[in-house]
């Protein structure tokens, strides 16, 4: 049945993008809209749908609201865009997450059905998820690099078992729709130089570096992300 599901999923994920496709040429062709615009709704749109299947409430009101501000002047609501209406926005995902107490992932990306699990023993790793969720024990003994690469989908990066490279090691995130959790030694030395559109950064519990610990520098780009960081 789960296999059913995720085929049916994958055809219907392909109808969109070739709808998308015929209706970005229709748009060039007959000119109803900016290509800006258009391109935000085939971006927002599916987020929105899979955020009601699983009643995701800031999966449906923040991409509202960037909708709203996309398309402001149309819908004649200058005076609450951008700022007063994307905190209206949190405040209902908020409000009802509460009411309905419903565990809000972001933008309502549920993908644990499709997902995989690997030990990594390499100084340096690379792991790339798109539509999926991933888990990656990291258990090398002189980790160096990491690079997480993640669209429409969810990646969880467990380094309590690995051991810092003497010079220091670097995790690069580059993310979209997507969301990050990374569970790190509260002993390491952390430094977080990542950059969000949309999305955010949040650091669960308390960093109590070693002050002989290397540097671990966090660094990427998060596009309509979330990103946590535990410290273990």
């Amino acid at each position: 049945m789960k296999k059913k599901a995720n085929t049916i999923r994958k055809i219907a994920w392909g109808i969109f993008l070739v709808g998308a496709a015929v209706l970005i040429i229709a748009n060039a062709y007959f000119s109803f809209t900016g290509f800006f615009p258009l391109l935000c709704c085939i971006l927002l749109l599916p987020v929105i749908v899979e955020s009601l299947v699983h009643l995701s409430f800031s999966g449906v009101f923040i991409p509202l609201a960037l909708l709203g501000i996309v398309f402001s002047e149309q819908l004649g609501i200058q005076s609450i865009t951008p700022w007063p209406i994307l905190a209206a926005a949190v405040l209902l995902s908020i409000g009802f997450s509460v009411i309905f107490r419903r565990r809000n992932r972001w933008f309502g990306m549920h993908f644990e059905e499709n997902e995989t699990f690997e030990n990594i023993e390499d100084d340096e790793m690379k792991c790339t998820v798109k539509f999926g969720a991933g888990s990656k024990f990291i258990v090398s003994e002189n980790f160096e690099k990491a690079y997480l690469s993640c669209s429409f989908g969810s990646i969880k990066a467990y380094f309590d078992n690995a051991k810092l490279s003497p010079n220091g090691a670097q995790i690069y995130i580059d993310a979209s729709f997507s969301g990050i959790e990374l569970y790190i030694p509260k002993h390491w030395k952390v430094s977080n130089d990542v950059s969000s559109v949309f999305g955010g950064i949040e650091e669960k519990s308390k960093n109590v570096p070693d002050p002989d610990s290397p540097v671990l520098s966090i660094a990427g780009n998060v596009k309509f992300s979330g990103v946590v960081i535990y410290y273990i």
